[in-house]
C-alpha cells in the first residue's frame, strides 16, 4: 500500500466593488462629503436627500463622472415648494465606467431603488438595492407595505 498526497490548489477570484450607504439628512449642506464618498466609491446610495423632485438634478450636478438615479417623496408636489420642507428621497449613484453593465431597475416605491450589475463576477449578476425604511409609526407610508415591495422586488431580479 503506498501513501497517495493530493493537492487541491483553490484559486478564488473575487471582484473589488465598493459600496457606500449613506443618511445624509439634507443635501444643502452635504455636497462636499458626497463628493469625497464618490472618489473612493464605485455605487453610492444616498437616503433622505429631502429634495423636491424638480431639483433632483442638484445630486447630478456633484459628479460629471457618475450616473445617478434618484428619486422624491411622493406626497412633494411643486405647489408645496415654497411654503414645506422636503423630506425622504433616494438616490443611487455609481460611475460612468460601468454604464455598460448597469442596468436601473424600476421599483414602484419612492424609497427603493435598485440596480442590476451584469457580468460582476464569473458571468453573474449583483442587484443592489438602495432602501430608506419608514419608521413603524410614519404616517407617510407604511413600513408593513414598503417591506412587500422589497421582497416583490428581490424575489422578482434576484
Amino acid at each position: 500500500m503506498y501513501n497517495h498526497l493530493g493537492f487541491i490548489l483553490i484559486v478564488l477570484t473575487m471582484a473589488s466593488l465598493s459600496l457606500v450607504s449613506w443618511n445624509m439628512r439634507s443635501l444643502s449642506c452635504a455636497v462636499p462629503y458626497t463628493r469625497e464618498l464618490l472618489k473612493g466609491t464605485d455605487v453610492l446610495m444616498l437616503s433622505e436627500h429631502r429634495l423636491f423632485p424638480q431639483d433632483l438634478y442638484r445630486l447630478e450636478s456633484i459628479s460629471s463622472q457618475h450616473q445617478w438615479m434618484s428619486k422624491s417623496s411622493s406626497d412633494l408636489l411643486l405647489k408645496d415648494i415654497a411654503n414645506k420642507n422636503g423630506h425622504c428621497g433616494v438616490a443611487m449613484s455609481w460611475k460612468k465606467d460601468f454604464n455598460q453593465k448597469v442596468k436601473p431597475i424600476k421599483v414602484e416605491s419612492d424609497r427603493i431603488t435598485a440596480i442590476e450589475i451584469n457580468q460582476f463576477l464569473h458571468g453573474k449578476k449583483l442587484v443592489v438595492f438602495g432602501v430608506y425604511l419608514p419608521h413603524q409609526a410614519c404616517t407617510i407610508t407604511s413600513f408593513d407595505v414598503e417591506l412587500q415591495i422589497l421582497e416583490k422586488a428581490i424575489t422578482k431580479h434576484c
